[in-house]
């Protein structure tokens, strides 16, 4: 292996443990995330049902948009078979 290669591939490997470092921080931090929403929308009163049915749709909204941004993003990398495969609702 020349050392141009061996300088690709090491300049290559550290960019995807940057990356994978920056998913597992951004997956960890979307959790924390959602568990505190959860517990929000579990904590709201079921007395004002129209105020707890209003957040719960909001929060829907919210967590559908995430998720085809999540799927629009992965599905424009451009590295070959990294297609995701999703159909959103």
């Amino acid at each position: 292996m020349g050392p141009w290669l061996s300088t690709m591939l090491k300049t290559t490997l550290e960019a995807q443990a940057i990356l994978t470092d920056a998913i597992r921080k951004t997956s960890e931090v979307y959790t924390e995330a959602l568990a505190a929403a959860m517990k929000a929308l579990a904590d709201l009163p079921r007395e004002s049902g129209e105020l707890h049915r209003r957040a719960v749709e909001r929060w829907l909204g919210l967590a559908r948009t995430n998720k085809e941004n999540f799927v629009a993003a992965v599905n424009q990398h451009p590295s070959p078979g990294r297609r995701m495969r999703h159909e959103i609702n």
